[in-house]
């Protein structure tokens, strides 16, 4: 009875209990007085009522007052109880999107097992060939949800009614995130239920998030249906560790193949823009797996239209297939997509596709070259510059003939003296020129074109005066290498250029297809003649040709970095113009036409512009934020400081999309602004200046498509569960060991005693004791006409 007055559960047990009054005692004196001498008084005035009415009626004005006492008496009830706790059961199902994979089984072992889990057969025992054959022969493949969801239901395993007698057993599902707790009253129909659509597969957050709901209860593990394809989110060994200290074992339950038959596209090589007329290679990396010897194709389609096909046949591993295409139209973006055939036995045809976006342009690089003197370098190099079609270049000569500036429109007479005029320039290559030539404020502004304006700077080392010269000045800044101490040393005769050997090659410096071939052809640069004093590359910079250093640090020929908003390289030698002699001019100018794109386009793409535009990236899902940014500048290139700045957004082919976007400025630097957009419906989209500012600003377009990182690799991840095991201190669990794990767990009952007060005085059962008690002696005194 005292546990249903005080709303006990079954196991809770009353220890002890206390009564505390918390009314006034004075108040309470005075009130029981009253109450008698009411009572007195009471019972003289009913003295017309028969001895057992009055009785009666004197009993349930007594009761009534003794009711009121109480309640303003106030009186508390401490009890103290004890609580049993059955200790929880956590169960996790994944339903991310690779769980939807419909694994493509073709070893017995793996056909045996779903059709064992998907049948409810023994587990021990081999599945007739019939049951194999129909299986096979199922158009309808079961996911590896769908064994998840069998499982539980297995008859041989009876997991649920297993777990239930020994555990309090709590379900959760998890994607991207922890779905709140279901299934407690029938976990089969909650779990029918789920579907996986989840983008990722976050299986450390969810085991974190899933034990810290029940902080202060006894939790006896943890148990992860999944593939374990983690992507993002707490790293799941590392928080099975943490779970490890406080005794929560976590069991990972793996489900679908390590090495299903896959193939796919993993990258596309290719420029992200080209000049108009240039031809264009697309090298297409794929991979592939279980798919050895069979024959597929690779499709190309440009803007929609397929103009492409590629036979192959399938290699296990990597293997690449080459595309060639020279753009007709003089300027706009391509938007290519490549598609590959997977096979009927590929287990995954979302990572069959990747698109690719191509923009033509028909601007103009403009170069700056300034040298002292005519060496050979530079004689073979003008004529490389003056050809290329795509550059418009100006040749500054410090110590040559001072009449070429008259005779020649390539040549100026002196270093610009407008600020426009020096920041016009994309690429300016600096040959060996004495740093005393520039005014102070002249390599200041040069610092800035590069750090701030996005161009770019090429620095043609010389015996003379290049590097040596620009030490402790700003040019020494934005160089790649660190400006040794010391005069010019001339390398020996044998020595040449090589390519790095533990590095991925730059396209800068591949002049031939076939790894040996190109670095033979550089090996035809020597001798290298004096070489400058350098201390070493910079630690971010990357270096495309090299001296084998003897038990140091090799010493850069050719190296780059990024700068600000530009972009630096170092040619430490003059000599490359061997490569016209010794291999052909094709090959030099190869060299120097790569390095000078590489450099400049980025720049020729918007941000010589005096309002640039740029996303973080050029691909988004649908809904994800897009983070703009515009660096907006005056007419003399300076940071424009305003309350926000405007730009048009619109998706490409519809031609009344466009809506406006207010940026906003960042505090921390001047002409920077920024704001965000939700990503849209799927498609292309394009950033632009309002139509007053067109002149003077870049475009920027990006790409909403849906890209989860789900569908990339499907594979079983079986190294995330036997990390997550070993860090648990557990194994990873075989469905037909399941059963014998839950019955071997060993987890007692927890008992805590706890406090608690309850307010007696405000129980609704007085106040209606009260009623009844003074009801009925109104109605006594009504029927004896007292009233």
């Amino acid at each position: 009875m005292l546990a249903k007055l005080f709303n006990l559960e079954d196991g809770q047990k009353i220890l002890d209990m206390d009564i505390l009054l918390r009314g006034s005692h004075t108040l309470l004196v005075l009130f029981i007085i009253g109450s008698i001498i009411y009572t007195i008084f009471h019972y003289r005035s009913v003295r017309a009522i028969p001895s057992q009415g009055r009785k009666l009626t004197g009993l349930c004005h007594l009761l009534a007052l003794m009711i009121m006492v109480i309640i303003v008496a106030m009186p508390v009830a401490k009890i103290r109880y004890s609580k049993t706790y059955r200790p929880i059961m956590l169960m996790l199902v994944d339903t991310s999107r690779s769980m939807d994979v419909k694994d493509k089984r073709v070893t017995v072992e793996a056909l045996n097992e779903a059709a064992q889990i998907l049948n409810g057969l023994p587990l021990n025992k081999k599945v007739a060939d019939d049951v194999i054959q129909k299986l096979l022969k199922n158009k309808k493949q079961s996911s590896r949800l769908d064994l998840v969801k069998a499982l539980l239901k297995h008859p041989d395993i009876d997991l649920l009614r297993r777990a239930s007698e020994r555990f309090d057993v709590r379900f959760f599902s998890f994607d991207q995130n922890l779905a709140p707790e279901g299934g407690a009253k029938n976990a089969p129909k909650w779990l029918a239920d789920r579907e996986a659509t989840g983008e990722a597969s976050r299986i450390g957050s969810a085991i974190d998030e899933a034990v810290s709901r029940y902080t202060g209860l006894p939790v006896a593990g943890v148990m992860v249906f999944s593939d374990f394809g983690w992507v993002n989110g707490e790293d799941p060994a590392r928080v099975s560790s943490q779970l490890k200290r406080k005794g929560i074992p976590v069991y990972p339950i793996i489900f679908g193949l390590p090495a299903p038959p896959d193939a796919m596209i993993n990258e596309i090589i290719a420029p992200d823009a080209v000049f108009h007329g240039d031809p264009v290679t697309f090298r297409i990396r794929l991979s592939s797996r279980g798919l050895d010897g069979r024959n597929s194709s690779l499709k190309m389609k440009i803007d929609g239209i397929e103009t492409a096909t590629e036979a192959l046949s399938f290699e296990e591993g990597m293997q690449f297939v080459e595309f060639r295409i020279q753009p007709k139209q003089k300027t706009g973006t391509l938007i290519l997509d490549f598609e590959l055939d997977g096979t009927s036995l590929d287990s995954n045809l979302k990572n069959n596709s990747r698109q690719h976006r191509l923009r033509i342009i028909e601007e103009k690089i403009k170069v700056l070259y300034i040298e002292s003197m005519p060496r050979w370098e530079f004689r073979y190099l003008r004529w490389i510059l003056l050809r290329n079609p795509h550059l418009k270049t100006r040749f500054l000569m410090t110590q040559g003939d001072p009449e070429l500036a008259k005779l020649s429109p390539n040549f100026m007479a002196q270093f610009p003296k407008d600020i426009r005029n020096i920041f016009e320039y994309d690429l300016i290559i600096i040959g060996d020129v004495s740093s005393k030539y520039f005014k102070p404020e002249q390599l200041k502004l040069l610092e800035e074109q590069i750090r701030v304006h996005g161009g770019s700077l090429i620095m043609l080392a010389g015996a003379g005066a290049a590097p040596s010269s620009y030490k402790n000045t700003p040019i020494e800044n934005i160089l790649p290498v660190r400006i040794g101490s010391g005069k010019a040393k001339a390398a020996r005769n044998n020595e040449f250029p090589r390519l790095p050997e533990d590095a991925a090659h730059s396209p800068i410096v591949i002049l031939n297809d076939s790894p040996d071939i190109n670095q033979a052809i550089w090996s035809k640069v020597k001798p290298l003649g004096r070489l400058p004093a350098l201390d070493g590359a910079k630690p971010l910079a990357n270096i495309l040709l090299e001296l084998p250093g003897n038990g140091g640090s090799a010493y850069p020929i050719v190296s780059w970095h990024n700068y600000g908003k530009g972009k630096c390289m170092f040619v430490a030698t003059d000599r490359f113009w061997k490569l016209r002699r010794e291999v052909g001019d094709a090959q030099h100018g190869k060299f120097w036409g790569q390095s000078i794109q590489f450099l400049a386009m980025s720049r020729l793409l918007g941000q010589n512009k005096r309002i640039s535009l740029q996303t973080e990236r050029s691909r988004y899902n649908p809904g994800e934020a897009v983070r703009v940014y515009a660096n907006v500048l005056s007419e003399t290139y300076q940071p424009m400081i305003k309350e926000s700045h405007t730009i048009i957004v619109e998706k490409k082919g519809i031609s009344d999309s466009a809506q406006d976007l207010m940026l906003i400025p960042d505090p921390s630097t001047p002409g920077i602004y920024f704001g965000s957009l939700p990503a849209g419906t799927q498609g292309s989209y394009v950033l632009r200046a309002q139509d007053k500012d067109r002149e003077i600003s870049a475009t920027v377009e990006y790409t909403v498509a849906m890209d989860p990182l789900e569908d990339r690799d499907t594979a079983a991840k079986p190294e995330i569960a036997t990390a997550i095991a070993k860090a648990s201190g557990t194994v990873v669990v075989a469905t037909s060991e399941l059963a014998d794990l839950v019955d071997n767990l060993s987890a007692p009952d927890v008992s805590r005693i706890i406090s608690r007060e309850m307010e007696l005085w405000d129980s609704p059962i007085l106040y209606i004791l009260l009623l009844l008690f003074v009801g009925l002696e109104w109605t006594l005194r009504r029927r004896e006409n007292l009233l």
